[in-house]
């Protein structure tokens, strides 16, 4: 018998599972959020949450099956500076202008996910790079999740060369334990799903999330 024919064990779909993190997060925001901890303790999954509960605070409805599209992952672009910000931009006007041209609006939070030292210091110039097109839209600047990764070291490192990294609010977060029975490639999409992450935290917190966001948020 090959691969192929093997059976798969059914498991289920991943559901995301959030303590007080989301709320920390949000009553943070207009300061910035860096999010910190080891592999596997659910730095991007916060991170694409608050994302998701950012469209919704400004009246974007996603379809059900539809992902957040509103976050940037740097690993992998070029370490030379002036290729960076080319690529970066390439890719930062693409994922934008598809909220322009669909929603008719930005997302207010953006997401910068991935960065290892050998990036922190672009983000600066990432920041206001973001903000310069968000003020051709006549739109607020994002505010930003920044998402550190790399072990404990390399996070500090990162936090060193960045001075929106040292001004921003922390949460760090503690690895957590997988169930084998759970599908786990299924967090990410889940929380970047607004009917999913609406039906796990239940409708009374996940309503409550999105006022409180547009509250701070400022939006009317």
């Amino acid at each position: 018998m090959n691969y192929e024919d093997q059976p798969r064990p059914n498991r289920r779909e991943a559901q995301p599972v959030f303590g007080r993190e989301l709320e920390d997060a949000i009553q943070n925001i207009n300061q910035g959020i860096i999010i910190t901890g080891p592999s596997g303790s659910g730095k991007t999954i916060l991170g694409t949450a608050v994302t998701t509960l950012g469209l919704a605070a400004v009246n974007v409805e996603l379809p059900p099956q539809e992902n957040v599209l509103a976050d940037f992952a740097v690993a992998g672009y070029p370490l030379d500076r002036n290729r960076f910000f080319q690529d970066v931009q390439d890719d930062m006007d693409f994922t934008l202008e598809h909220y322009i041209d669909r929603y008719s609006k930005l997302p207010p939070v953006l997401m910068v996910d991935e960065i290892l030292p050998e990036y922190a210091g672009f983000m600066a110039e990432f920041r206001e790079r973001a903000g310069r097109m968000y003020q051709a839209y006549h739109m607020s600047e994002p505010r930003m999740v920044w998402v550190l990764q790399g072990d404990d070291r390399a996070q500090q490192e990162s936090r060193k060369q960045s001075p929106h990294f040292r001004s921003s609010y922390e949460i760090a977060l503690s690895k957590k334990e997988r169930d084998p029975e759970v599908n786990n490639a299924g967090y990410r999409s889940a929380s970047a799903r607004a009917s999913v992450l609406r039906r796990q935290l239940g409708e009374v917190r996940y309503n409550q999330l999105v006022r409180q966001l547009s509250q701070e948020l400022g939006v009317r």
